[in-house]
């Protein structure tokens, strides 16, 4: 059911949603130009789309006292992306992103970070068992986040939050022998809800069978692991079913931001439903095809614009 945005704020304020991410700058490119430039990163998307949705949101980023990272901050301010838990530092430059799209509208990208030493000293949360804490992509990966990332992982635990976990890690291939790698299987181990595309499986597991990469991050908490194909389809695995669905065509403008999108759109629907935690092993089918039909809606939405984000009219 359609629930305009200006009547949302009584069902879904009540429940915040957490994500720990890095912010940047997009420089999009298209047949050798420059197309726009915007906010982003995978978390602040996902974010952004929340916030338009009507969801009360909080995102843990840092980024420098510098004209691309004062642009972020007043973008947040005017997404209402709440603000507790951003960090300034004033060693280091805002990171910034080149994608480049190919004929297929598929991006590529380049990336330019110089970030402090030291990052997220002391940060705390007080999660609640309401709460929803979302993180993925290299944030979650690099060696001096993993204190600060273990210490929310472990508050949001201990409370009871609802852990969403996005790997996005695209083609970039980690060895087994690297620190990476366990972070990685550390990451699988804690999520509630793990969605990931299928090239994210292959690289990572050399597989993109959804029943097979179930079987591959055991012993884990995963509930519910969703994988998406490109525009084709989206295959499910439960403790008590597995599914595929199909994905209706859409004239991709950019793919840019479409899986955070839908990562977006998959809580928006948690929280309409008001599925805790706890209720997440106890999923129906119906329950999770309504889940996917938000989740789909909000990416196609993405795909056919050059925003990485929704459109605050969009209604689903």
């Amino acid at each position: 059911m359609a629930i305009p945005i200006s009547n949302r704020n009584k069902i879904i304020l009540v429940r915040r949603v957490i994500g720990f991410g890095e912010s940047l700058i997009d420089f999009v490119i298209e047949d050798e130009q420059f197309k726009h430039a915007l906010p982003g990163g995978s978390v602040l998307n996902t974010l952004v789309s929340l916030s338009r949705f009507g969801a009360n949101t909080q995102l843990v980023t840092d980024f420098s006292d510098d004209a691309p990272g004062r642009i972020i901050s007043r973008f947040l301010q005017e997404e209402n992306i709440g603000s507790d838990y951003l960090s300034i530092y004033k060693e280091g430059k805002t990171a910034l992103a080149f994608a480049a799209l190919d004929s297929n509208k598929n991006a590529s990208y380049t990336f330019y970070k110089d970030y402090p030493e030291k990052r997220f000293e002391d940060l705390r949360i007080a999660f609640s068992s309401n709460d929803i804490f979302l993180f993925g992509s290299f944030s979650s990966l690099q060696i001096n986040l993993q204190i600060a990332l273990n210490n929310l992982i472990n508050d949001a635990k201990s409370a009871g939050s609802l852990i969403f976990y996005d790997p996005n890690i695209r083609m970039h291939k980690i060895s087994e022998t690297k620190p990476e790698w366990k972070f990685l299987m550390r990451n699988f181990a804690v999520a509630d809800i793990i969605r990931g595309s299928d090239e994210d499986f292959q690289t990572i597991f050399g597989t993109d069978s959804a029943v097979e990469i179930f079987d591959k991050i055991q012993p884990s908490s995963c509930k519910l692991l969703i994988i998406t194909s490109s525009d084709s389809k989206v295959a499910v695995v439960s403790n008590g079913f597995s599914f595929q669905m199909s994905v209706p065509s859409v004239k991709v403008v950019s793919t840019i931001g479409a899986g955070d999108a839908f990562n977006a759109g998959m809580v928006a629907s948690i929280i309409e439903q008001e599925i805790s935690k706890d209720q997440l092993e106890f999923l129906s089918e119906q329950q999770t095809k309504l889940i996917l039909k938000k989740a789909i809606a909000f990416a196609s939405e993405v795909c056919a614009s050059s925003s990485n984000y929704i459109s605050k009219q969009l209604t689903v």
